[in-house]
């Protein structure tokens, strides 16, 4: 290690390198560093330069911080911000599951990360509860960017093995290259099943195996996918299921888990990827409605608060205008009074100081009115059409609350109405 760092031990090891917890000599700030094995093989050369590639470009909550990046004895290192644990570890604290709220909690954010991924074409083709690092605030940080890869719109074949067996997609498991963003959507899915009672939801042995347990709970596979089974040699002499009564997610989480969550797991788990809830429609979900509506408060109360520091800012320096015009009347004044100035130049100075006065008046009368209605100035933008289709369900969810719920009520509308054009 560089002598900025002290090692502490190692934290974790993977395929193709290891991670150690480290301190910073200089800050005293713990970091997480992680060093890539033996560059020699090209496999590994390749992982490295696309990790650090996307490493590079990317700054979001959700996603582990990126610090910095050094050589020592022809190894690479790379040092991130320092988390204490990964959601496998926190599974095992709680082997029958997590509260239903902490997983929605996660969910949420491990879905905002992806999204804001695959807004940058980039997909994460490893999302697995190791791969999801948990801060001591129950925040979530998506990292191990070894398998990501840029994707174009073009029909460019992708690597087949990728992804830990459990959370691979169909047609990850079908095909040869051919698929798309939405298997980091079936990756989240696979996921929350697994946080409900502890148990992976599509424990396969091997591929074969693996689209067996999937069979055994959703169903048989479409006609395209049996296709492509028959057609890969992969699975020569090998048959799929034929299941007429699956499990179904309803009959294996009922009592675990809300309609709601149900409903939204199914969305993600959707056999066929272009029916998989993906990008925008994730957080237009029942299941995220009230974490939406949340994070749009705190938005608006971030504009708001930006929008009183500015006029505040104007107002001050307004008052400084106002102070130096104060001062260049009682010059003119005291000439005036002393009479070392004659009587053209003494109507001239009147006519300034009565002048200066009016715009003084003008610009405080003005500047104070804008900062007492910058708020309502707010609340008055463009509406969202995007929230409209939350609209509904919200009025009706609130119907049977009592009129204390009234302003309330009126606070998500005027949050609704103040937001436009955000993607989420």
């Amino acid at each position: 290690m560089q002598n900025k760092y002290e090692v502490l031990g190692v934290v974790g090891e993977g395929a193709y390198g290891i991670v150690y917890k480290c301190k910073n000599k200089e800050t005293g700030k713990y970091v997480a560093i992680k060093k890539f094995k033996e560059v020699g093989d090209e496999l590994v050369k390749k992982t490295m330069k696309r990790e650090l590639k996307m490493l590079q470009r990317l700054h979001h909550p959700n996603v582990v911080e990126f610090q910095d990046a050094f050589r020592r004895k022809g190894n690479l290192f790379l040092v991130f911000e320092f988390v204490d644990k990964n959601l496998l570890e926190l599974l095992q604290e709680h082997p029958n599951g997590l509260d239903p709220n902490l997983i929605r909690h996660l969910i949420y954010q491990l879905c905002k990360s992806i999204k804001y991924l695959h807004d940058q074409n980039i997909i994460h083709r490893d999302i697995k509860p190791e791969n999801l690092l948990i801060t001591d605030k129950m925040e979530s940080k998506l990292c191990d960017f070894g398998f990501a890869r840029l994707v174009s719109e073009t029909n460019e074949k992708l690597t087949d093995y990728v992804a830990t067996r459990w959370y691979r997609a169909p047609e990850l498991l079908l095909s040869q290259g051919n698929y798309g963003k939405e298997v980091d959507y079936w990756a989240i899915g696979c996921i929350m099943g697994e946080l409900v009672d502890g148990n992976p939801l599509f424990p396969g042995e091997n591929e074969l195996d693996q689209l067996h347990c999937i069979q055994k709970v959703l169903g048989n596979l479409t006609d395209k996918q049996e296709e492509m089974f028959y057609s890969n040699p992969i699975f020569n002499g090998k048959n799929l299921l034929n299941v007429s009564k699956p499990e179904t997610l309803e009959k294996r989480y009922m009592g675990k888990f809300s309609k709601k969550a149900i409903s939204f797991m199914k969305g993600l788990l959707a056999l066929d990827p272009k029916k998989r809830l993906n990008g925008n429609t994730v957080f237009k979900h029942a299941y995220f409605e009230k974490l939406v509506l949340a994070d749009l408060q705190k938005e608006v109360e971030q504009r708001i608060q930006t929008q009183n520091e500015r006029n505040n800012s104007i107002l001050l320096g307004n008052i400084k205008d106002e102070q130096r015009i104060s001062l260049k009347n009682k010059t003119n004044s005291d000439l005036l009074n002393k009479g070392t100035i004659n009587k053209s130049e003494r109507n001239e100075n009147m006519v300034s100081i009565k002048s200066n006065n009016e715009i003084s008046q003008i610009i405080s009368t003005r500047l104070i009115r804008k900062n007492n209605n910058s708020n309502k100035l707010l609340v008055m933008n463009n509406s969202n059409p995007r929230l409209n289709d939350m609209s509904a369900n919200e009025n009706n969810s609130n119907s049977n609350m009592g009129n204390n719920n009234g302003n309330s009520n009126n606070n998500m509308n005027n949050i609704k109405n103040i937001l436009s054009n955000n993607n989420y």
